[in-house]
């Protein structure tokens, strides 16, 4: 899409629907062509106006935020923790941290003695995976890609938690 030829008010409009999708302010407004998106995607999220016209969005797209849900659970339940280690050499360069896919790090601390690195608790993902999965029987109102992705979560979750559960027992 040719960004140049929008106006101001499209060009919000557009970066609403990339925020949505990605949920990082920078980069819907770098995507919707607005100038220094780092200020200007963050100070978007404040006006009252675009702030209604996501919710209407939202409203609308209440499947693809679930399904964005499930996401989210799916990557700090099976993620790598490989990009974190990273952080953890000493020669790494602070400059590449934006290529790093920490999302399942709930903490980094510095201290003298190195870097502690906190995760996201995977079984508790996985527990709320299984959740949204038994929920998503009770209501059929979810569209059949996340019928089966659920199916698929709930089946994945169940036997892991059996397999936990047989380690501790024996």
């Amino acid at each position: 899409m040719n960004n140049k030829r929008l106006s101001r008010k499209q060009r919000e409009r557009l970066f609403c629907r990339y925020y949505l999708i990605s949920l990082d302010a920078q980069q819907a407004a770098k995507q919707a062509g607005l100038p220094r998106p780092g200020e200007t995607g963050p100070l978007l999220l404040t006006d009252v106006g675009i702030q209604e016209y996501l919710k209407e969005l939202e409203d609308e797209n209440k499947h693809l935020l679930m399904a964005q849900a499930i996401e989210g659970y799916r990557r700090l339940a099976f993620s790598s923790a490989q990009d974190a280690i990273h952080l953890l050499d000493r020669e790494f360069d602070p400059k590449n941290a934006e290529n790093l896919d920490l999302f399942s790090v709930s903490e980094i601390k510095t201290s003298p003695s190195g870097v502690q690195i906190k995760f996201f608790d995977r079984q508790k993902a996985l527990d709320k995976l299984y959740d949204l999965a038994e929920a998503r029987e009770e209501n059929s109102t979810a569209p059949p890609l996340v019928d089966s992705l659920c199916d698929a979560i709930a089946k994945g979750a169940q036997a892991l938690s059996e397999l936990r559960e047989s380690q501790h027992d024996g």
